[in-house]
């Protein structure tokens, strides 16, 4: 309240005027009145009682609709809810074994109940679930157009190398970019993991799958987003599923970018997104054809290697056995 006591600025210019004037009436009100009940208090008290403890901790009063709707668990308020956990999860890169992550909640108190908004839909992936990928790609883009790095398909790891042939701009670089990334096939019967570790895999990709961006391991917004497909692979993939394998629905990974290595590659004042600027499309040209390319390598109906297609059919025939054999005994 001590920040309400001076009415003028250095210049002798009132601090407060207008709308201003009403608005610190309100703080002033509501922060007279405000009421610590023992609970927060408590909480309050243990997360500040030790010599070493810091950090800042925000406590709301009267908060608006929008904020108390993210308790409920019924469908209203669902698309609400959804849009807040994919902006807060993965805070840090939880895909690398890191040490000193920032831990992350939102917890939600109602009543005798306390949840964390944030797994209220499941967990989300850790660097384990690369394990289970049917389809793992791990290289490092170079800032020049060229990629270098292993593709496992199934239980097969192949050295890859692509070269992007665009023109070449040294204004154009930007920087060498690690990427690690995990593909889970649409159907069972396709895959080669078990039913349990399928299923579960398959949760995790439908509410949380994406191509994110960590920056120095810190999540750049909005990339992951359900909307934030920034290679357009939906958008090819409506085209021609048959040539471009790659959805972007069903893909789990991590562009590793980091203030010394990709200088140029800045957010946005509003921190939603990558400026487009010449260093950013160089990166995505190299990047989208990247996956066109290696598609057309490997995963396409006609592709010029057969190593994922005999696979498949080959997990796939299995799967129709096995059903054959159920209904027998059924």
């Amino acid at each position: 309240l001590s920040n309400f006591d001076k009415e003028f600025d250095l210049d002798s210019k009132p601090i407060w005027e207008g709308k201003q004037i009403e608005l610190k009436s309100d703080i002033i009100s509501e922060t007279e009145n405000a009421e610590l009940e023992e609970p927060i208090f408590n909480n309050i008290f243990s997360f500040f009682d030790s010599d070493d403890a810091h950090g800042t901790m925000f406590l709301v009063f009267n908060p608006i609709d929008q904020i108390l709707e993210l308790s409920e668990k019924d469908d209203d308020g669902l698309e609400d809810r959804k849009f807040v956990i994919s902006s807060l999860t993965g805070f840090t890169n939880p895909f690398k074994d890191l040490k000193n992550t920032v831990d992350t909640t939102f917890n939600i108190n109602i009543q005798n109940e306390t949840f964390d908004l944030l797994n209220s839909r499941g967990n989300f992936f850790t660097k384990s679930d690369f394990d289970l990928a049917d389809v793992y790609i791990k290289g490092e883009f170079d800032g020049n157009g060229s990629f270098i790095g292993i593709v496992r398909i199934y239980n097969e790891e192949i050295d890859y190398s692509y070269l992007n042939p665009r023109k070449k701009d040294k204004r154009s670089f930007y920087g060498s970019i690690p990427i690690e990334l995990g593909y889970s096939q649409g159907e069972e019967k396709s895959s080669n993991l078990t039913e349990n570790q399928f299923n579960n895999l398959f949760n995790k990709v439908r509410e949380y799958g994406g191509l994110y961006i960590f920056r120095d391991n810190f999540r750049v917004l909005p990339y992951g987003r359900e909307n934030a497909d920034f290679l357009n692979f939906e958008q090819r993939r409506s085209k021609r599923a048959g040539t471009y394998y790659f959805s972007y629905r069903r893909m789990y990974g991590y562009l590793d970018i980091t203030r010394d290595r990709n200088e140029h590659l800045k957010d946005k004042s509003s921190r939603e997104g990558l400026i487009n600027n010449a260093q950013y499309r160089a990166f995505t040209s190299d990047a989208i054809n990247f996956f066109i390319t290696l598609a057309q390598d490997y995963f396409a109906t006609e592709a010029k290697q057969s190593i994922f297609l005999d696979k498949k059919k080959e997990l796939n025939d299995q799967h129709e056995a096995l059903k054959a054999d159920k209904a027998r005994e059924k």
